[in-house]
């Protein structure tokens, strides 16, 4: 749906051929397009939302029912219980056997009772002992969670901005301000990763985002961002982002601004929060609505406790210059060692350029530190700390490092650089399908596990298909009639008769002279196998047992017998039945 809004929104306004951005500056005009067409089908999108969140919802039940089921211990009592059903008739137990199957039924009861009652107690046990992690138990509930707003209701920007703004929800003037600040933040997220940071001191003022329908005037916003600014110094950074309870890692002397009552901004640490779930279910999905940090504020507090720092503690203060480390078995860290080898003290202001084919394209320059740690020697933690060891043995060594260096007013072109090689395409017109169901991708594989038949359950199918519709239960490159033919030339012991002695699989004897040319050609051979002369035998001798032999296919009977002489009456058929 994002895809149509977004083509024809740039229809609509003839920029079908253009960008949104140059180079870090957003383009108002063209987005507001763009959001406007987002806001007329905004409604629709937050009902259809949340019909998925429920279709969600009771395959998720389903699922869960059907894992139970297969879980769920049952007491299934075993063959020969008393308790076991019976077949229908007359069943007669001794007084042995009664008192057998009621003794075992009784120690079967209390096995089951004793695996219950330990599996409850574990239950019990991890949830008194207060995991850290949320259980799965507990993501599975389907708890109803009450929403103020109801997005999917008719009435949803009026409650939402009185919830969470506790502003009129008619208030059109500040539904515009919230959403010129938000856009306001776009603009130095695109600038940020453009041209750098433009704004060390800029931030969202709110805890809640506008919708896309309130930006309906964003064309007539300009950000501004050519105030000079400057980052916190590194103590102070801590101080606006770290709670009380990590006080450890500030010094001393400004550990009591966080916890003192007397502290004029002890509001900016407070024990508790509101969390606001937002139509969540658990208190790391809500909002944490926690207090803005005042920049001046704190700034003017913390300058009454710098005098307070021992010379450590304003060295870790100060921002001081970038260095970089390199491992011992980087090509890179040959270049740096020699580079502290013919070194002396008045070389540590000096900055060398870095030859970007040592270091895969990375730029600058490199300069002698005067806390270098050689690699092999120890390194001295510098905070005082047991989650701060000593290293024994550096693997690493380290130097000044800066960026290659612009003028103020310089801007980085977006655009292809001279050389750059084409990345070969994979994705083809055939691979969009519109009417495909969204599979997501779960954790680091596109591999979407997809219910699938094993090579042994093909085996299986092709076995069961080939015996009803084959020609048998195997496959082989010999042809059918190869195999009968293999099969009775082997000199297998047999009766000295036909198949047709036991008359016609009916039951029925049947003369020998009747359908065979010349019985002495048929069985030619030693005798005792099969072309074995049968002259001994009685003329119209008739055997009433027929016992199977190799060289029978179960209920497929005989095959047409390949020998010479054969057969050459009626009734014998290709496939080996009368």
């Amino acid at each position: 749906m994002h895809r149509v809004v977004y083509i024809r929104a740039m229809i609509r306004c003839g920029y079908i051929f253009s960008y949104l951005t140059n180079q870090g500056d957003v383009y108002m005009d063209r987005v507001q397009k763009i959001l406007n067409g987002l806001g007329e089908v905004e409604d629709e999108i937050f009902k259809s939302r949340q019909q998925k969140e429920l279709q969600f919802r009771e395959r998720n039940k389903a699922k869960r029912r059907r894992e139970r089921a297969a879980t769920t211990p049952a007491y299934i009592p075993v063959r020969g219980s008393l308790l076991a059903p019976q077949a229908n008739g007359p069943v007669s137990f001794s007084g042995a056997d009664t008192r057998r199957l009621a003794r075992d039924a009784r120690v079967q009861a209390m096995e089951y009772q004793n695996a219950s009652s330990k599996a409850n107690t574990v239950v019990t046990t991890v949830q008194a002992s207060g995991p850290r992690k949320r259980k799965m138990e507990d993501s599975d509930s389907e708890e109803e969670v009450y929403d103020e707003v109801r997005l999917w209701e008719t009435g949803w920007k009026e409650r939402y901005y009185r919830s969470k703004f506790e502003v009129d929800g008619n208030d059109i003037a500040f539904r515009h301000k919230v959403a010129w600040a938000y856009v306001e933040g776009l603009c130095w997220v695109l600038k940020y990763y453009y041209q750098g940071c433009v704004s060390w001191n800029w931030y969202f003022p709110y805890h809640y985002a506008p919708f896309a329908s309130d930006f309906d005037t964003i064309s007539q916003f300009k950000p501004d961002f050519s105030a000079h600014t400057e980052p916190f110094k590194p103590l102070e950074q801590l101080m606006a982002v770290f709670p009380a309870a990590s006080k450890k890692h500030l010094p001393e002397s400004w550990q009591d601004l966080m916890t003192s009552e007397e502290s004029p901004i002890i509001d900016f640490y407070p024990e508790d929060f509101q969390v606001d779930l937002n139509g969540k279910k658990y208190a790391w999905q809500g909002v944490a609505l926690l207090p803005f940090v005042d920049e001046h504020r704190l700034l003017e507090t913390l300058a009454t406790v710098y005098d307070k720092l021992d010379d450590f503690e304003r060295e870790r203060n100060s921002r001081g210059p970038d260095r970089i480390f390199v491992g011992r078995k980087h090509p890179f860290s040959k270049f740096l060692q020699q580079l502290y080898e013919g070194s002396c003290p008045e070389n540590e202001g000096t900055l060398i350029a870095i030859d970007p084919s040592f270091t895969n394209g990375l730029a600058g320059s490199v300069g002698v530190d005067s806390k270098v740690v050689r690699i092999g020697e120890r390194y001295h933690s510098p905070i005082p700390l047991d989650c701060c060891p000593d290293i024994p043995s550096n693997s690493a060594i380290m130097a000044i490092y800066q960026d290659p260096q612009f003028e103020k007013s310089f801007i980085f072109p977006a655009k292809r650089l001279a050389g750059a090689k084409e990345v070969p395409r994979t994705l083809k017109p055939s691979d969009w399908n519109s009417n495909e169901a969204y599979r997501p991708q779960i954790g680091f594989t596109r591999d979407v596990p997809r219910g699938r038949l094993s090579d042994a359950g093909h085996r299986m199918i092709a076995h069961e298909m080939a015996s009803r519709y084959g020609p048998g239960g195997f496959q082989t490159s010999e042809s059918r009639w190869q195999v009968e033919r293999r099969r009775y030339d082997f000199p297998v012991p047999y009766p000295l008769l036909p198949p047709s002695a036991v008359g016609r699989y009916d039951g029925r004897p049947m003369n020998l002279d009747a359908g065979y040319g010349r019985r002495e050609d048929y069985y030619s051979g030693a005798e005792g196998y099969y072309g074995g002369p049968i002259s001994s035998l009685p003329r119209n001798h008739s055997f009433h047992v027929f016992e199977e032999r190799p060289g029978f296919q179960g209920e497929r009977g005989y095959s047409r017998p390949p020998f010479r002489g054969g057969y050459n009456g009626g009734g014998w058929t290709q496939r080996g039945r009368w």
